[in-house]
Parts: C-alpha cells; structure tokens; sequence
C-alpha cells in the first residue's frame, strides 16, 4: 500500500467516476466530495476497497437542510482510514420532493443507527436500509425536528404537558 495524498484520493474518485463528482475541494488537508446521489454507493464501495484509500470506518452520516434550494438537503458522509490515518467528507443534494438516498448501511454497518437517526431527523429515507424507523423520537411523533421549518414549539404537543407552566400561572 502506498501512502496517496489528498489530492490523489480526490483523481482516484474522478478517474473512476468521471461523470459523478459535482465538485470537490480541499479544506484544512483534507478532501471534500460532492457527489452525484445515484453515484453515492460506487464512490462508497471505491473508498472501502481500494487499499490506497481503506476509508473503512464511517464516523457520522447526518444533512444539512438549505429550504431554500431546489436540493434542499444536503447527505453528508464523514469517514475514516484507521490504516491511513486520514478522513473523507463526502456529500450528496436531495430535493425535498425526492428525499431519498441509497443506505451504506451494508457497507458500514456503522452507519445503521446514523441512517436512522438521519432519517428520524430529517426525513431522508435511505433506500435499502434494513431497518429504517424511527430512533429517537416515539413512533407517533410527526415531522422531522431538524428541518427548519419544524415549528419552533413542536406541532402543538407541549401544551399537553400538566407540569409545564403556563404563561399568566
């Protein structure tokens, strides 16, 4: 195994997958991914088996909800080469319309709970997931709280609450 640079690791991604890299960049060292969200497994299963990269452990997956885009979320990806010593950001846009995005759940199993905590919070359903509910919040909640849109004070389920004082109590 070699040691490659981040900006090797960045060429690799484009040689294999020309058409899928929206954008990339560099910040503080270390390579950022834009990727096309049908591209988002290849480039994944690139990053696992290529023992150059070896980004074998997933450190989080979450999004970042930019209402006013057409893509309104934004599926980010961080991992991790224990090998290499060194990280990856890869991210993927989804409109609200179309608000799915394929699961890595079986190719880091590690991803699993962050996939659901994603989607418990968001909204964003990771398509393949084997077991693709709710993690924090109760079965019957409704909304995604993370979205910014989500009301401030819930969807009226705080003034069910006895032990919460009233306004003029």
């Amino acid at each position: 195994m070699t040691d490659v640079t981040s900006n090797e690791i960045v060429d690799k991604v484009l040689a294999a997958f020309p058409g899928r890299v929206r954008s990339h960049k560099m910040f503080a060292g270390e390579p950022y991914l834009s990727i096309d969200k049908d591209g988002l497994r290849d480039v994944c299963l690139l990053l696992r088996d290529d023992p150059d990269l070896a980004f074998d452990y997933p450190v989080e997956v979450t999004a970042v909800d930019y209402p006013d885009d057409a893509e309104r979320f934004e599926v980010i990806h961080v991992l991790w080469s224990i090998t290499h010593r060194r990280r990856v950001v890869v991210k993927s846009r989804v409109s609200e319309g179309d608000c799915t995005v394929a699961s890595v759940a079986d190719i880091w199993k590690g991803a699993n709970f962050m996939e659901r905590e994603t989607y418990d919070m968001y909204g964003i359903v990771f398509e393949g997931h084997p077991d693709l509910r709710r993690i924090m919040m109760t079965d019957d909640f409704e909304g995604w709280p993370l979205r910014k849109d989500f009301p401030i004070e819930g969807h009226g389920w705080r003034e069910q609450f006895d032990f919460i004082p009233q306004v003029g109590d």
